[in-house]
């Protein structure tokens, strides 16, 4: 039952990370067609004409070591490997050649550990970070005008997710000092009055879906720190921070280990228990 509960973990987490690599795809500006049945390939990216990209997604958490099964390289085939950590969440699209080369081989799979930034391999991959432009090699002019019109309209200044996150959890921290827990709307209402100066148009944008950009990348922010086990949800929409939430907090802010408001409320929270 356990390794049934941590297959159905690992599952959910892969396919997570797939759909977080097709988002980025979409975004970018590229027709993305997904398989009916699973050969081995997460996506098909249509270059026009006929062609394709094929991309894998391998995703995961806090240390850059990916494995896929092995696989016969060929220009047209691309590795995604979708990296999320406490610190925020990247990826690289490495030409299925390039990771064959650095790979190490085990038992039928292929390993490439990307490492931390200034180490070998991190610097042999630096030019593929976040870098989709290379499915483009070879595309027709028709989709280079494509993807080009629709990066056009996210160029513009805009708040990043983690500015989100940093801000949520930091008001957390302080809710928690003083025992206060927070619903989602407080959350949101906390980033409109942090960022209202810092609000671009693009952060303004109505969506298809309701509301603007930034209500939308602030309910995804909490989400997404959550899914980290950054904050929890005591009961129904009230949240607080944990313990991992707060050593991140303090990794960002660490003038907030020492802020007198803090110290003074813990304190009292502590007095309080003590005599209750």
């Amino acid at each position: 039952m356990a390794e049934e509960t941590e297959e159905l973990v690992s599952g959910v987490k892969g396919k997570l990370g797939e759909l977080k690599g097709l988002g980025a795809l979409l975004r970018f500006g590229y027709s993305v067609y997904t398989p009916v049945v699973d050969t081995g390939i997460d996506c098909l990216v249509d270059v026009g004409k006929g062609k394709y990209r094929e991309v894998q997604v391998k995703y995961r958490e806090d240390h850059g070591l990916f494995q896929v099964k092995e696989f016969e390289p060929r220009d047209s085939f691309y590795i995604m490997c979708y990296l999320s950590t406490r610190y925020g969440e990247t990826y690289w699209i490495i030409p299925s050649k390039t990771f064959a080369q650095l790979a190490t081989r085990s038992k039928g799979h292929m390993r490439v550990q990307i490492g931390k930034e200034g180490s070998p391999n991190y610097e042999r991959l630096r030019n593929y970070r976040e870098n989709l432009s290379q499915l483009l090699t070879g595309s027709t002019k028709e989709t280079q005008e494509t993807v080009s019109t629709l990066r056009e309209r996210i160029k513009e200044p805009h708040l990043k997710e983690q500015d989100y996150e940093k801000v949520i959890l930091r008001y957390l921290y302080f809710a928690d000092a003083e025992g206060k827990l927070l619903a989602r709307s407080d959350m949101t209402d906390w980033v409109r009055t942090s960022f209202k100066r810092d609000f671009s148009s693009a952060d303004w944008t109505k969506l298809k879906s309701g509301g603007t950009r930034w209500e939308k990348m602030a309910h995804w922010a909490i989400s997404n720190l959550k899914r980290q086990g950054l904050i929890e949800a005591v009961e129904k929409n009230q949240y607080r921070i944990t313990d991992k939430g707060s050593k991140a907090n303090l990794q960002h802010y660490p003038q907030d280990a020492t802020d007198e408001l803090v110290v003074e409320m813990r304190k009292r929270r502590t007095s309080a228990v003590r005599h209750s």
